[in-house]
């Protein structure tokens, strides 16, 4: 597929069901070591009209995205909303770093999505969370 396939189709690609695979250079795993019993990663349900909602690691939060800047290759999220529970440190550590991570998004990775992963990256194109389908 060549990119400007991908860039008329990446609002389709992009919606759906997601869950974090990796956070600050940490993989998956290494989060939820931390954790322990029953601790859950971040997810992230994008809508087909641009609507964002998901699990931070302790409470559940919402945003949009606008989908008219995602066709040109911005990822751009509204600042989230998000329950304010509380929890474990290192919940509440993941959570803190999720939300950071997130306030500085500003592009993806296009080609991670064929491959079924959505990779969100700072300003400067370098990688601050991965998405996994699922």
């Amino acid at each position: 597929m060549d990119t400007m396939s991908l860039m008329d189709q990446a609002s389709s690609l992009v919606q759906g069901d997601w869950t974090l695979d990796s956070l600050a250079g940490q993989s998956a795993d290494s989060w939820l070591s931390k954790l322990g019993q029953g601790g859950r990663l971040p997810s992230m349900l994008v809508g087909e009209d641009g609507s964002v909602s998901g699990f931070s690691g302790l409470n559940r939060w919402t945003s949009s995205l606008d989908l008219n800047k995602l066709a040109g290759g911005d990822f751009d999220l509204s600042p989230a909303a998000a329950t304010k529970m509380a929890g474990s440190p290192e919940a509440m550590n993941l959570e803190s770093q999720f939300f950071n991570a997130l306030s500085q998004v500003e592009g993806f990775d296009l080609k991670s999505l064929s491959d079924g992963a959505l990779r969100l990256l700072d300003s400067n194109g370098a990688e601050l969370m991965k998405f996994v389908r699922g």
